[in-house]
C-alpha cells in the first residue's frame, strides 16, 4: 500500500468518522464532521493534494502541511513519517484538517487553525487508546482537556457536533501563542520573526 493510499484510509477510517465538533473563530462558528476529512481524502484521489515524506520540515514537528507555492516542497503538500501506528495516524488527521482549510479558503486566524488540529489530534489518541505518557506534552495537554469534554459528550450519545468548551479553548489558544514552535517558526535560520499564530494573522489558505 502506498503512502498516499494509507493517509486515504485513515481519513476515511472509524477515529475520523467520529469527529465532530464546533469552535469561534473571528465571530463565527467552524464546524469539524467526518466529511471534512473526507473532503482531503478526496482531494487526495484526485490529485489536489498530495502526501510525501518528511523533506522540509520545520525542526520539532512531527508532520507539516505546505499550502503555498515557491517553496521546496510543492503546495497542497502533507509531509508525513511512514506510518507504524497511532500517534502517526494521529498526526496525519491533524495536518488533513490544514489542508482542508486550504483548499476550502476557509478564513480562520492561524491560532484557531492550530488550535483545532491539535484538538482533532488529542480525539485521535484518546479514541484509540495511546497512553498519555506519549502525547501528553503541551500544546496536546490542553487540547486533551477539551477533548475529553467531547468524547464524554460522544459517549452519551449526543447527535450532532459539540461546540468546544469556551475556557479550555481559550487556554489551549494562549498555550500555541506562546509555544517557541509556533512564536519563532523560522529560528532554525536565526529568522526570530513572530508567526502568525502569535501576531493574530492567518496562513496562506489560496486553494
Amino acid at each position: 500500500m502506498t503512502l498516499k493510499q494509507q493517509v486515504i484510509r485513515i481519513l476515511r477510517g472509524p477515529t475520523a468518522t467520529r469527529i465532530r465538533f464546533t469552535f469561534p473563530s473571528g465571530g463565527r462558528t467552524i464546524a469539524i464532521s467526518p466529511g471534512t476529512f473526507n473532503y482531503v481524502a478526496r482531494a487526495l484521489r484526485d490529485g489536489r493534494a498530495a502526501v510525501s515524506p518528511p523533506a522540509a520540515m520545520v525542526p520539532g514537528a512531527a508532520a507539516q502541511y505546505t499550502g503555498f507555492s515557491g517553496g521546496s516542497v510543492p503546495a497542497n503538500t502533507m509531509e508525513v513519517p511512514r506510518i507504524v501506528g497511532r500517534i502517526e495516524e494521529g498526526h496525519i488527521l491533524h495536518e488533513s484538517l490544514h489542508c482542508a482549510y486550504d483548499l476550502l479558503g476557509t478564513n480562520i486566524t492561524a491560532v484557531d487553525d492550530e488550535a483545532s488540529c491539535y484538538v482533532v489530534s488529542a480525539l485521535a489518541f484518546l479514541m484509540t487508546g495511546v497512553r498519555p505518557h506519549r502525547w501528553g506534552n503541551e500544546p496536546f495537554a490542553s487540547a486533551g482537556r477539551i477533548a475529553r469534554d467531547l468524547l464524554a459528550q460522544y459517549q452519551r450519545g449526543d447527535p450532532g457536533a459539540h461546540a468546544v468548551d469556551a475556557t479550555n479553548w481559550q487556554l489551549l489558544r494562549a498555550v500555541l501563542m506562546t509555544h517557541p514552535l509556533y512564536m519563532f517558526p523560522w529560528s532554525a535560520s536565526n529568522n526570530w520573526t513572530l508567526g502568525p499564530v502569535s501576531t493574530g494573522g492567518s496562513y496562506t489558505h489560496d486553494g
